[in-house]
Formats: structure tokens, C-alpha cells, sequence
């Protein structure tokens, strides 16, 4: 599982790869560090490497989900844990008055390294945690309640039943067992949890223009459907806008002047709008805003500030001032009317109104 954790992990995205590679360590560790309880029986000195591989694969788990939600996982206090059972073993197998205090110790610290781990998963993001997460976050949780059941009945006064129930080989091959198991199986829900967010990651690439930031066009057209369904018979309103004389921008100042002309109205036009508003780029140096709740005169309003704002604009272009002017098309939708696409054409269709009139100037979409 954690060699095909490494090799997946070299076609992911950065902020995948990384805590993919992270939680693979961790899955590696678990059982080395109890092969080497295992030989410990023989050679005591082999359970300081044992138990501190076994805390170290806690504390990767929790790592892994820590660098998943964005943090960086790389403070000191991550090592904290593992330095401390690596000094403390070596110092008790010498001091400590037996071995069932301090296995018993280890079980506590694993169990807090576990809750830690699944408060993590469950924890809301800006995201909010799925059922991926759940998955996760469960695992965790069951794997710190029997660690710390397992440390409780290893402090249980000698001679009790208890005691001696968890001190039995079979006893401690399924608590323990069943408590590295656990991780294990929630990788499961960590890799869904990275596909998850590969996936969000391509719907956002999908649904927004790489130049402008802007909603794309497929993406506008869902968004603005789904905003008229919601509230049938609102005032609602459009703005197709163009940039007047694009092509000599870039025919004289490079394509990358036109870009950076792009880029600078679309960010004066979002500069103007509420945050409900819609705003995509249409396609080349055509834009499209839909305005909820909103009538065809105050819409007006709203096409004449950004007609302003782009004209303020402070456009230098190899060293000179390019103006940059916009025209404007506006429509509103009739009563009865839910089609975005006959929305869109009568604005667009006012919008080249503006165009023929002489460009630099806002038109409204007669009714109808």
C-alpha cells in the first residue's frame, strides 16, 4: 500500500503529492516498528526503535491530514512526540518497574496522537469534510478508544482480570493489532479524500477563465440558469460588454498588452458589481454579467459606473497611455421570461447597437 501510495503520488498535483507521500510513511512504519516489538522479546533494546517507529507513524498520519487541509506540517512540535518516547524508552527500559507501564504510557500518548488526527479530518475547512473525511475521522477515533481502553487495562492493579486478560499474547495481537489495522483502512478514505479534491480542482479549472479569473463561459450560462430557476419571476438583468477596439491593441502593442487590457477591465467591472453578481468572460474581449433582483433602470445604473471605471483606467502600453473604453449592452428579463440565452442575445444585440452608434457608450434593450 505505501509503495503504491509513493508511485501515485509522483503523477499528483504538489498539494496532493506531498501529503500522499506523507501518509505512505506512515503506513510503512506501523509494521516495522512492531516487527521490531516483536524481536524485542529477544533483544530488549530493539523496543526503543519499535515504539518510536510506532509513534513516528502516528504522528505521520496526523501530519498527512494537517498538510491536505493547505498547513504547512513542518513545526517542531510534530517531533515532539517522537523524541520524547525515543528518550523515555531508552530510559525506562532500564528504570521503568515493568513492562506493562510502559506499554501502557505508549497506548495513551498513541491514542492523543489518534483523537489529535480525527479531530483534524472531521474538522471544517473551507471546505466542508466529507464523507471521505468521515471515513477518516471514524477510523482515528476507534483506533484512540481501543489504545486507550488497551493503556486503562495495563494499569489495572497486578493480578486483576483485567490485567491479565491484556497481558495475555493473544490479548495484545488484537488490541493492538486492531489499532494499527485502523489507520490503514482509513487510508482508504484518504485517498478518496485526494481524489475528491482533484476533481474540485479540475471543476474549478473548468469553470473559470485562466486569463481574467472570471467565471468561463459554459460556467456563467450553468450558474446564471440555476439563479433565474431559483427565484422564477425576479427582476433580474444582463450586460453583455465589449472592448472597443481590442484588435488594434494587440496589433500594435503585442498580445500581451492585450492580456493585461483584458485583465485590468475585469477587475475594474468586479470592482463595480455586488458579490452576488455573476461575471464571466463571454469570450475574447466580450464579458457578460448577470444582476439578480435587480430592475432594468437600476441595472442601467450599474452598466454606466463600469463604463466610467474602465475609462479611468491607467492603461500603459510600451511606454504609453492606451485608453481603453468599453460599449454596453443591457437587457432585463420580460415577465414570464426564464430563457438566459434569448437574455443574452437581446443584450448582445444592444451592445453592437452600441457599437454601430459610434462605440464608448451604454444602450438599452428595447422590450421585447
Amino acid at each position: 500500500m505505501s509503495a503504491g501510495l509513493y508511485a501515485a503520488a509522483a503523477r499528483q498535483p504538489d498539494e496532493l503529492a506531498g501529503p500522499q507521500r506523507i501518509w505512505a510513511r506512515a503506513i510503512l512504519l506501523a509494521p516495522l516498528g512492531w516487527l521490531l516489538l516483536e524481536w524485542a522479546v529477544d533483544v530488549p533494546g530493539l523496543a526503543v526503535p519499535g515504539k518510536t517507529l510506532i509513534v513516528a507513524s502516528f504522528v505521520e498520519y496526523l501530519r498527512a491530514l494537517v498538510a491536505s487541509r493547505g498547513r504547512m506540517p513542518d513545526s517542531p512540535w510534530f517531533a515532539a512526540p517522537v523524541l520524547l518516547v525515543a528518550v523515555a524508552s531508552a530510559i525506562m527500559l532500564f528504570t521503568a518497574p515493568g513492562l506493562p507501564m510502559r506499554t501502557g504510557l505508549l497506548s495513551f500518548l498513541c491514542a492523543g496522537i489518534a483523537a489529535s488526527t480525527a479531530v483534524v479530518a472531521l474538522r471544517r475547512g473551507p471546505r466542508p469534510a466529507g464523507g471521505n473525511a468521515g471515513i477518516v475521522g471514524a477510523a482515528f477515533s476507534l483506533c484512540a478508544l481501543v489504545l486507550s481502553a488497551r493503556g486503562a487495562l495495563l494499569f489495572m492493579p497486578e493480578g486483576s482480570v483485567a490485567r491479565a486478560w491484556v497481558e495475555q499474547p493473544w490479548a495484545e495481537t488484537i488490541l493492538l493489532g486492531g489499532a494499527m489495522l485502523a489507520p490503514a483502512v482509513a487510508s482508504l478514505g484518504f485517498v478518496l479524500m485526494g481524489s475528491e479534491r482533484l476533481l474540485e480542482r479540475l471543476q474549478d479549472i473548468a469553470d473559470t477563465d485562466g486569463l481574467t479569473g472570471l467565471l468561463s463561459r459554459t460556467a456563467f450560462l450553468q450558474q446564471s440558469r440555476l439563479c433565474i430557476a431559483r427565484d422564477p419571476g425576479q427582476d433580474c438583468a444582463l450586460m453583455v460588454l465589449d472592448l472597443d477596439h481590442f484588435k488594434r491593441i494587440n496589433d500594435e502593442h503585442g498580445h500581451d498588452a492585450g492580456d493585461q487590457a483584458l485583465r485590468l477591465v475585469a477587475s475594474a467591472m468586479r470592482d463595480q458589481l455586488r458579490p452576488r453578481d455573476l461575471l464571466g468572460r463571454h469570450g475574447g474581449e466580450e464579458f457578460t454579467v448577470l444582476l439578480p433582483d435587480t430592475s432594468l433602470a437600476v441595472a442601467e445604473a450599474s452598466a454606466r459606473r463600469i463604463h466610467a471605471a474602465v475609462a479611468r483606467i491607467g492603461f500603459l502600453a510600451d511606454g504609453s497611455a492606451v485608453p481603453l473604453r468599453v460599449s454596453i449592452g443591457v437587457a432585463a428579463l420580460e415577465p414570464g421570461e426564464a430563457d438566459i440565452d434569448r437574455l443574452i442575445r437581446r443584450a448582445d444585440q444592444a451592445m453592437y447597437a452600441a457599437k454601430r452608434a459610434g462605440r464608448n457608450q451604454v444602450r438599452i434593450a428595447p422590450p421585447g
